[in-house]
This record gives C-alpha cells, structure tokens and sequence, in this order.
C-alpha cells in the first residue's frame, strides 16, 4: 500500500500546546466526539486558530494565548479512511445497520446526533481496525451573506488514533487579542 502523508493542524491554548509538543497527545475519548476516539486536527490551519481562540475564551483559560500545534500525519493509504467517499459512508452506515437488524432491543438510543455519530464511527471502527485516521468535512448550518446568498462553511477534519501517525509537532503561538 502505498504512504500517504500531509499536514494538519490542533488548535489549543499556549500551555497545553507547549505539553503537547513535549510529550505528544492525550487521546479524546467522549461518547460525543465528531468521529472517533483519537486527536483531533483540522485541514486548514485558520480553522484551529478560530478553535484555539474559542479555547482561549472558557473560564479555566482567561488570559492565556491561542496556540495551534502543526503536524504531519503519517500513515497507508489502507489506514486512511475518508468519509466524504460515498461509497466508504455506505458502508459505515451499512455496519451500524447491521449490527442492530436482528437485535430484539432495535438499536441504542442517544441523546443527540454527536452520541450517534460517534457510537457509529466507533463501531465501524471496531469491525476495521485497519482504519487509524479518519477524515471527514463537516458542514455547518447555511447562512446568507451580505448580498443574500447561502454560504456553506466547511471545515475538514480528521482524526487519528494514536500518536503513532502523528509527527513533526511544531506549536505557533497567536495574539490573543486578535
């Protein structure tokens, strides 16, 4: 299989970068992550920088500086999973179908979509655990702009299970007053 490498990028705050980079990530392992349990980056670097301040803005974080950590993520074409491939959707929500078809109880219940769509991605995961980064583009609720047309934001993300796909951690610290 052939390698596939490319840059991504985490948004965080100042410190808990500067550990990161350090000492690598901490696994993220909610029952309402955006897909799996794993570290978490963005296509674009704008986009962390955008979380990283949002970051900045929570209580414990008052009056520390965005931070965006910049790596490259390594790994084969057959541990890249991405999910703006129909057919790789198709067979995600195949798996989860599947999986409950014959269940007496019918399929979990969850409190939102975040809880869906990770317990999906989860299982999915679990039957292909050839899979270690996954990819997908989020698209956030239209709005208009100034001159009345819709406007789509889409943000890439992608997450990976283990530092092990992750090298090259440089931290660049923003202004938080920008």
């Amino acid at each position: 299989m052939d390698d596939i490498s490319f840059n991504a990028y985490h948004g965080s705050v100042e410190w808990k970068a500067q550990q990161i980079e350090r000492n690598g990530f901490i696994i993220s392992s909610k029952n309402c992550e955006w897909l799996v349990e794993g570290i978490y980056f963005f296509e674009k670097k704008d986009h962390a920088v955008v979380w990283a301040k949002r970051e900045c803005e929570k209580p414990k974080n008052i009056g520390h500086n965005p931070a965006v950590v910049c790596v490259t993520i390594k790994c084969t074409t057959g541990e890249y999973l991405d999910l703006d491939d129909e057919k790789n959707m198709s067979d995600l929500i195949s798996c989860f179908y599947n999986a409950f078809k014959d269940s007496k109880k019918g399929r979990p219940q969850f409190d939102n979509d975040y809880q869906l769509r990770c317990f999906c991605c989860n299982l999915f995961r679990r039957m292909n655990p050839q899979y270690k980064v996954l990819a997908y583009t989020f698209g956030f609720p239209p709005k208009r702009n100034m001159a009345g047309f819709h406007v789509i934001k889409q943000e890439k993300q992608y997450c990976v299970v283990s530092n092990d796909y992750v090298f090259e951690r440089k931290v660049e610290v923003y202004d938080n007053a920008i």
